[in-house]
């Protein structure tokens, strides 16, 4: 929360890690070309920041078992305290759960034997007016973590760094994500950045590490924790398209860019009625403020400053991802890889692992080691296919078009009628050798008249 001044310096002997917190000792003095201020650094020290000195003492630990308990259960009386006292917003568990499962995901995490990132990117597209903004913008200040930011003036300079020309030397300024380096982002109304914008983060969400391939080639990292929020690009509203999901793709652009997402979320006016809206409102239930926000703050910077070797995933709960990713996988089409084969299961336990330390699961004997556990990963493969099978989503049903477009139907017909043509194996050589099949080729192939060719063509297209 600090503002960052550019200061121009030289440092004398050493090589400081960019981006990160260092004590400098030294001199300012006029540059003897343009008399400019400039330091002279001959000293410098790493320093600690405050994630760093995040050490949680036994009492602190207690009061943080409040968290614990039955998954189901326990988010209910979470989000029920929230909607009630935090947020104001009802109806929304899934938006409130995904805002959550970003916020709690730790840095890396350990998996099969290998280091792997742990903080999570996640997207939020649907109507105006339906509580997306202002759930983030409430949760935010009740966790009193994470920077939000307007993307209708954004740049590629202003989200991952530029370079400003001081004198005769170009210093790099990194832009937000890198700034916020193993913290939290909340990028709103990302419709007004242009696609070259986004496209540029790319690399950058995927290794955590932000590059600047310029006149000064400078690296830091950017293990940023990123929510994406907005309206869809468009201005039409989610129930003129025809798949949800496809708002995603038109906001976000490549489909490298939409893959590494962890998780994505559609909301549409349609899905609650406004007379109920209306009356929770009037009638706002009153609810007791137990999880308050110096617990759930507590609670979130536990989670960030879990080490690798400090996430344990139980040997059943292993098991378990690899299930569930085959059978996501096998239900949701990589056309649009919110899920892909490559990925899901990493996907999977890093909403897992954010899961298991929302509810502050941790071993019985270290409270410093999260535990996740099997009925964490069922829980999240679940709440996936429930949120992904919406129909307000599409997920489900773009799939289930994506197959049906793909899939010759009725093959032994198209057999059938391939065979009573005079010259059937020449037909299909051709069939598979030309890039564009007209009707006079058909003719032409089979030796018929164009009538016929028109049938046979028909017949293709019908069977896919």
């Amino acid at each position: 929360n600090h503002e960052h001044i550019l200061q121009p310096a030289l440092i004398v002997g050493k090589s400081p890690e960019l981006n990160s917190p260092y004590q400098f000792t030294g001199r300012v003095y006029p540059h003897p070309k343009t008399q400019q201020a400039i330091m002279v650094i001959d000293k410098m020290a790493r320093d600690r920041d405050s994630l760093s000195e995040f050490k949680p003492d036994d009492k602190d630990l207690v009061r943080l078992s409040i968290f614990k308990g039955d998954i189901r259960e326990q988010l209910d009386k979470i989000y029920s305290d929230f909607e009630a006292n935090v947020t104001r917003i009802f109806h929304r568990r899934d938006l409130h759960l995904l805002i959550d499962l970003t916020y709690h995901s730790p840095l890396y995490m350990i998996l099969d034997g290998n280091v792997h990132k742990g903080w999570i990117n996640s997207v939020v597209v649907g109507d105006s007016a339906q509580g997306k903004s202002e759930t983030t913008l409430r949760l935010a200040e009740h966790y009193g973590l994470g920077e939000r930011v307007d993307c209708k003036n954004a740049s590629v300079a202003g989200l991952l760094g530029g370079l400003n020309q001081m004198g005769t030397r170009w210093m790099v300024s990194w832009g937000l994500i890198p700034t916020h380096d193993r913290r939290l982002v909340i990028l709103e109304e990302v419709k007004g950045a242009p696609l070259e914008v986004l496209a540029r983060l790319t690399d950058m969400r995927s290794s955590g590490i932000a590059e600047l391939p310029k006149i000064e080639k400078r690296r830091a990292h950017a293990r940023t924790r990123m929510i994406f929020v907005s309206n869809p690009r468009s201005d039409r509203a989610v129930s003129a398209y025809s798949f949800g999901i496809e708002t995603i793709r038109e906001l976000i652009g490549g489909l490298e860019d939409v893959r590494r997402f962890d998780v994505g979320l559609v909301v549409s006016a349609g899905q609650i009625d406004s007379k109920v809206i209306n009356e929770l409102k009037a009638n706002r239930p009153s609810r007791p403020h137990h999880f308050t926000s110096d617990l759930c703050r507590l609670l979130v910077l536990w989670c960030w400053t879990r080490k690798p070797e400090q996430i344990r995933f139980k040997p059943d709960a292993e098991r378990a991802l690899y299930d569930r990713s085959v059978e996501l996988t096998a239900s949701f089409t990589d056309a649009l890889p919110l899920i892909d084969k490559g990925t899901t299961h990493l996907k999977l336990a890093r909403l897992s692992a954010a899961l298991a330390g929302r509810l502050f699961s941790h071993d019985p004997d270290d409270t410093s080691i999260l535990v996740v556990e099997r009925k964490h990963v069922e829980f999240i493969a679940e709440w996936l296919s429930k949120v992904y099978s919406d129909p307000v989503f599409g997920y489900l049903d773009y799939t289930r078009a994506q197959k049906f477009a793909s899939e010759v139907t009725d093959p032994s017909d198209v057999v059938r009628n391939i065979k009573s043509m005079k010259y059937p194996e020449d037909l299909v050589n051709h069939l598979l050798h030309t890039e564009e099949i007209t009707v006079i080729d058909l003719a032409d192939w089979c030796e018929i008249e164009r009538d016929e060719a028109q049938k046979l063509l028909s017949l293709l297209v019908r069977k896919h």
